[in-house]
């Protein structure tokens, strides 16, 4: 059984392994965005694979009820809404959504380092400081967005999508077809060898600077919408 799973069944017994009582008011839950599914021509037509995968597992730890405060990051880096909005579009509409958790959009982000900092401000500028910090992302971008923000002061707690979704909805069709079919495509292991790539970047551009450039220059960022908003 994968850690974060692990983590997850001492939570149920309402504590942690200090033994302290566990008070999701006090914990707030990122959601990564990763990219956008593209035609063959190249236009956007969803939310990619990874990034539907991460919006349906923030359901789960919703229902779960791990934090009160759920943060979906990712800017305007398609055609017309921001991967944050439609993250939380996805699953909106879902009964297993409480009622009682504060939804933040970060919208100005377009990678990880951006992310990363935006996510900072949204926790500073509602009063969300000294919280636990939960990070949710495809397991292949995990390990370098918890890099990143532990050199920005936060040592968050991970969880991987894929593992959350395999365990905790193991039947369904989307778990048992489309999830365990990309998990094995030659496309995670290209996504797997550029996080590599990427994460040895980080000893000579810790704060992203190229990648803000090369980003910048690759992907369709739409400044001028870019916002922080508190939707409930």
């Amino acid at each position: 059984m994968c850690e974060n799973v692990l983590y997850i069944e001492a939570l149920k017994s309402e504590s942690l392994v200090t033994g302290e009582f566990y008070d999701p008011e006090n914990c707030v839950l990122v959601v990564l965005g990763k990219n956008w599914r593209k035609d063959p021509q190249g236009r956007i037509t969803d939310l990619s694979i990874p990034s539907y995968m991460s919006s349906l597992a923030a359901s789960v730890l919703m229902e779960f009820d791990l934090a009160k405060h759920v943060i979906f990051s990712s800017g305007f880096t398609g055609d017309s809404i921001s991967e944050a909005r439609a993250m939380y579009s996805a699953i909106s509409d879902s009964s297993r959504l409480p009622n009682d958790v504060n939804i933040y959009l970060e919208e100005r982000s377009f990678d990880t380092h951006t992310n990363v900092k935006e996510v900072i401000q949204v926790i500073k500028d509602n009063e969300l400081v000294n919280k636990t910090v939960f990070l949710l992302t495809i397991g292949f971008h995990l390990p370098r967005a918890l890099e990143i923000f532990r050199l920005n002061g936060i040592e968050a707690v991970g969880f991987s999508s894929e593992e959350i979704l395999s365990y905790f909805l193991p039947e369904t069709r989307y778990v048992s077809g489309v999830v365990e079919k990309y998990l094995r495509s030659p496309k995670v292991i290209l996504e797997e060898f550029k996080e590599v790539l990427l994460w040895f970047s980080l000893w000579v551009d810790r704060n992203g600077h190229l990648s803000n450039f090369i980003t910048r220059r690759t992907r369709n960022v739409q400044l001028d919408k870019c916002r922080r908003t508190k939707l409930i």
